[in-house]
């Protein structure tokens, strides 16, 4: 799962990614999965959230996404914490054990 705008070939192609491509395994996760991403993250921009948890999804994985809106970029899920903590809370809350 690469970059948004790259064919998944050039990524796998690309040494910088090949170390850091793990869907191939993604399919293993068992726990339920709260993918958060920030509308001005430059590294893991929002627009790949909602493809990212369709394909988590497509493989049996319980995926929700959530877009921060932040001008903190790739540090804006710690900076702004508060701004989601009730998604968090909810998420927490939906897949707590009985």
């Amino acid at each position: 799962m690469g970059p948004p705008g790259r064919s998944q070939r050039a990524d796998r192609a690309d040494p910088r990614h090949q170390r850091f491509d793990v869907e191939d395994l993604a399919g293993q996760i068992k726990a339920p999965l709260l993918y958060v991403l920030c509308d001005t993250d430059n590294l893991f921009p929002a627009s790949a959230g909602p493809e990212a948890v369709a394909r988590f999804k497509a493989l049996g994985i319980d995926a929700t996404f959530h877009e921060l809106k932040s001008p903190h970029r790739h540090r804006a899920a710690l900076v702004d914490w508060a701004k989601w903590a009730g998604t968090l809370a909810a998420f927490l809350s939906a897949h707590a054990a009985p």
